[in-house]
């Protein structure tokens, strides 16, 4: 996992670090994509960061989409406990799942607020007001990069939870300083996986995301593009099955921070 490499990593932080960071990994960079999270923390560190990762569990998403908000109200109380002393301490928090962040801004708030837990609200109103999404967070605070993806033709999406976080701008002006060509590539609604729904067996499932996401896998195939890019993991997974085309996270396409570069195929 993400969290075993970093906590046995030699690499020493840098010293007298200006900017403290909580990095909070969520499921997918932890288990499924590690090198994912180890090339956000280099870039974190590349900017003067010491980063941090605090125990923490799934952001919990998923009880919200299914509607069990008990469930949901267990991961946001232990979130918010987890990560509100590095918040409180002046320390930002940075996650590079966009549904994470949407968890940890706004829904920990309204759940806790509508819980009846009045006590654990300014906790997590705290964390909500040190949570950045990774590319906001480096966009800030970065200097001129090498246009080191000059030539590449990307088509971009931007998935649901991450529409009221800025819609995926600051990922596609990451991307454009470097060199890339991005086409914003949309239908107007979800891709189809609608969070984890496009996992589940069958007609009710994994058939009906596949029809929801035709017309626009449609688009990727019909666009002049080498690489789908996005910040959501299991809208890569979708998007590439459905596609036929590579899908990957913006840091991914710097094949000297992750090596083999993952291809959601």
């Amino acid at each position: 996992t993400f969290a075993k490499r970093f906590a046995k990593r030699r690499t020493a932080p840098p010293k007298d670090a200006p900017r403290k960071v909580a990095y909070f990994h969520d499921l997918y960079a932890n288990y499924n994509a590690p090198d994912l999270g180890m090339a956000a923390v280099a870039r974190l560190e590349a900017l003067g960061c010491e980063v941090f990762v605090p125990e923490q569990r799934a952001c919990g998403y998923p009880y919200i989409g299914y509607g069990d908000l008990d469930k949901a109200l267990e991961a946001a109380e232990a979130n918010v406990r987890h990560l509100a002393g590095f918040a409180k301490r002046g320390h930002d928090i940075v996650a590079t799942e966009p549904t994470a962040v949407y968890c940890l801004k706004f829904a920990y708030p309204k759940l806790i607020a509508t819980s009846g837990r009045a006590e654990l609200l300014p906790d997590a109103e705290a964390v909500a007001s040190r949570t950045h999404g990774l590319f906001d967070y480096l966009l800030a605070r970065e200097n001129e990069p090498e246009k080191t993806l000059e030539g590449k033709r990307l088509g971009f999406h931007c998935s649901c939870h991450q529409r009221p976080l800025g819609g995926g701008n600051a990922a596609i002006e990451w991307l454009q300083r470097r060199g890339a060509s991005i086409e914003r590539i949309e239908t107007g609604t979800c891709c189809g996986m609608a969070g984890t729904f496009g996992l589940k067996h069958g007609p009710l499932g994994y058939d009906l995301a596949q029809a929801v996401g035709e017309p626009l896998f449609a688009r990727f195939r019909q666009a002049e593009i080498d690489v789908i890019v996005t910040e959501s993991s299991v809208c890569g997974i979708h998007l590439a099955q459905g596609a036929g085309l590579p899908a990957m996270h913006p840091l991914e396409l710097l094949a000297s921070e992750i090596s083999p570069v993952r291809v959601l195929l």
